[in-house]
């Protein structure tokens, strides 16, 4: 890449640069990041950036035994047995917000609980793509804003030491792709990095037996400038790509004719190599990270729209809301997170899916009372109850499995009735278990008249029905 070409860029002609080229490069024969001197400075906008380099903290040897020892007593208090790899862990969110010290930290680690649940719904949605933005602080260290307290790549060391000591069958991919993350980071915090670099990671499906990465991923990191600030910062879009192995090959040999040289790239270990070795685009390639993707790759059949998965996001906000509150209550109650951990993954879930449109337009009659009930189910707590209660579906998604918690159903009469419900309906899923219980079952029961849900006194009975327009309220008869 010449230097008249680097000059007028349609991103870098805004900044005063300094170029001194140096062809031969690692990634591509025409141009090396090495040996180049970029300043760039935003012509009256931004002042030069500190020339310093990107620290990694997990370097050095940490210790997370401490760590560790109040993860495990976590996943007792929720019952949370096996070593199979979960794609989202409560006791690690837990165990973050109780090291946080500060109240803003622990703002931000709420914040952070957030952006995980939301990640986890995109993965079960198996979205066309999602985006999270990296920084880069004063002292070189990478963070990111909703992961406060210490840099990004020590909370991903703490994953792979946490899956090195559980023996999963993937930790040597887990090791290699954060070797590659390391490189991406070093690469595009680089000063000296022209705006508009990428990086692209191949994230397949793992090829061990019994792997826990199931699904295929593209992810195109890209060094932008933070409007805001004026900071250099990284986005990485994730993509949902429907390439083979073979076709991936093919790709990354069109995008760096050296991209295999020297390497061990035989086919039971490509999804590592992929992983290690992140393919380096220049700034010379003006196509943003969508553009880039569509022309290169292809996407996964069945995936959905970004723009839908953020609608469906939307409707379930309440939820998981509640559900960082649980996690980051003064109070740590286990059954109140199962609870709405199961409620927020079920009501999504429910969405995304059209359950109810679906059965609406089957047009048997049982279903209008039933649907009727459900939408009487007025209160938010009684919808955490609701949703929570019913068995969450499982299936592997980008980081593992995707699971809820094991929870307890209405007993006696109410329990056989909502079991007959749930299987006339199907799709709906039916009434399951609603509320707390005590001895004599559920605290929650729906009228027979007028089927709004209602709620008893531990131990105890209600003699109308607490819907003010039931037609009949003493049909509660408890």
């Amino acid at each position: 890449m010449s230097v008249e070409t680097l000059q007028n860029h349609p991103i870098l002609k805004q900044y005063d640069v300094l170029i001194t080229p140096d062809p031969g490069g690692r990634h591509e024969p025409d141009f090396s990041l090495a040996d180049t001197e970029v300043i760039a400075k935003p012509i009256e906008r931004i002042l030069p950036p500190v020339e310093s380099g990107t620290t990694f903290s997990s370097s050095g040897s940490i210790n997370f035994q401490s760590d560790f020892e109040r993860i495990d007593n976590l996943h007792i208090i929720l019952g949370m047995r096996g070593k199979q790899r979960l794609a989202h862990d409560c006791a690690f969110e837990r165990a973050r917000y109780e090291r946080a010290i500060t109240d803003e930290e622990k703002q931000a680690v709420k914040k952070g609980v957030r952006v995980n649940m939301e990640r986890t719904l995109y993965e079960r949605a198996h979205s066309t793509q999602s985006t999270i933005v990296y920084y880069q602080d004063e002292e070189g260290r990478i963070y990111h804003p909703d992961f406060p307290g210490e840099s990004f790549d020590r909370m991903l060391q703490r994953g792979v030491e946490n899956s090195k000591r559980q023996g999963f069958v993937d930790c040597e991919r887990e090791v290699k792709e954060f070797e590659g993350w390391k490189e991406v980071m070093g690469v595009l915090f680089n000063p000296q990095t022209p705006i508009g670099t990428k990086e692209i990671v191949i994230s397949g499906p793992g090829l061990k037996q019994g792997t826990a990465f199931t699904d295929n991923f593209v992810d195109i990191f890209t060094k932008a400038v933070d409007p805001a600030t004026g900071k250099a910062v990284v986005a990485m879009t994730r993509f949902a790509s429907g390439a083979s192995y073979h076709e991936y090959r093919q790709i990354a040999g069109r995008l760096n004719a050296n991209y295999f040289a020297g390497g061990k790239t035989e086919d039971a270990e490509i999804d590592i190599f992929f992983k290690e070795h992140p393919i380096l685009i220049g700034s010379n390639d003006l196509r943003d990270a969508a553009q880039l993707f569509n022309e290169e790759f292809c996407q996964q059949k069945g995936a959905l729209e970004e723009e839908k998965t953020r609608g469906y996001l939307g409707q379930c906000r309440l939820f998981i809301l509640h559900y960082a509150e649980t996690i980051c209550a003064g109070f740590f109650d286990p059954e109140q997170v199962k609870l709405a951990f199961n409620a927020t993954i079920n009501k999504f879930d429910e969405v995304r899916k059209g359950l109810i449109e679906r059965a609406n337009s089957t047009g048997i009659q049982i279903l209008e009372p039933v649907r009727g009930l459900r939408e009487r189910v007025v209160s938010f707590i009684d919808q955490v109850n609701y949703y929570g209660r019913r068995q969450v579906e499982e299936m592997m998604v980008g980081c593992g499995l995707s699971a809820g918690f094991s929870t307890g159903k209405l007993k006696g009469f109410w329990g056989k009735f909502t079991g007959l419900i749930s299987g006339m309906i199907g799709g709906i899923g039916g009434l399951v278990g609603l509320g707390e219980s005590d001895s004599m079952g559920s605290l929650y029961f729906p009228c027979p008249a007028c089927g709004a849900i209602n709620k008893r006194p531990r131990e105890g009975y209600v003699e109308r029905c607490q819907n003010p327009d039931c037609i009949s309220p003493e049909a509660v008869c408890c």
